[in-house]
């Protein structure tokens, strides 16, 4: 017996529309979420910001410190030769013996060695600025000058409510919001959800007349959902909302090291 075809092609383009009735503050708590995880990234971005600032800062005056210290070797290896050489006359005119000339060659050499690695760690201070200054330590030099600006002074009796100025606690304070959203936001999921749904279009079987007004296709009704058997989904969901308010809290109130 033949069968006849029952596969055929069907051609459809629509505009759907949903619109949910925010009766629980799901909708305005997840904006709320939302919004403050974008202030947090913002706040974290400025933290990571001053942090390098921070970083190029104390390279520099570690670079500034190892220019202090090569003056010094410096001038000690001169007078250092200068020993070598008074401890040689001496010994040709037979006022020292062969010990003393070599403890002035070997305090010579340990301050030759003192020099070297005072030279590997200035370059090692010199790269980590080219990278943290977003250049190539191939290219990138700092000059030999010694002089250091001088740190600002702190007033004493400054405010507490300067700390809020930190953009890690700014940013540690908007991680608290969207942990509290997200509460209100696991809550609602207990609850139905209203949706106003609408579709509007053309629906044909060919191409032929596919944009003809009789092949329109318009439907617009209300839509109810509500959570009937979920395995403990909501309650794992909204537990696990609470702890990551706590985790965010405790974040807060931790004392400093």
């Amino acid at each position: 017996i033949p069968i006849p075809e029952v596969a055929r092609e069907r051609y459809r383009t629509a505009f759907e529309l949903d619109y949910e009735v925010d009766l629980w503050g799901k909708v305005r708590r997840s904006v709320e979420s939302a919004r403050a995880s974008e202030q947090s990234a913002m706040e974290k971005l400025s933290a990571q910001r001053l942090s390098i600032a921070s970083e190029v800062a104390r390279n520099f005056f570690v670079l500034r410190s190892h220019d202090a210290q090569l003056q010094i070797i410096r001038e000690t290896i001169s007078l250092r030769q200068e020993a070598v050489s008074l401890q040689d006359s001496r010994f040709k005119g037979g006022l020292a013996n062969e010990m003393d000339v070599a403890r002035a060659k070997t305090e010579l050499e340990l301050a030759r060695n003192d020099l070297a690695i005072l030279e590997r760690q200035r370059g090692a201070a010199q790269h980590a600025l080219a990278v943290l200054c977003g250049q190539m330590p191939s290219t990138f030099s700092v000059g030999a000058d010694r002089a250091l600006p001088s740190p600002p002074s702190i007033p004493a009796g400054l405010p507490s409510e300067l700390l809020q100025r930190r953009p890690d606690i700014r940013a540690a304070e908007q991680d608290l919001r969207t942990a509290n959203a997200n509460i209100g936001v696991a809550q609602a999921e207990f609850y139905p959800s209203f949706k106003l749904t609408g579709a509007a279009g053309f629906e044909t079987i060919g191409t032929d007349m596919f944009f003809d007004w009789s092949n329109r296709i318009i439907s617009i009704g209300p839509s109810i959902t509500t959570p009937l058997f979920t395995g403990g989904r909501l309650k794992g969901n909204l537990a696990a909302s609470k702890s990551r308010y706590d985790e965010s809290l405790a974040g807060i109130n931790k004392p400093s090291s």
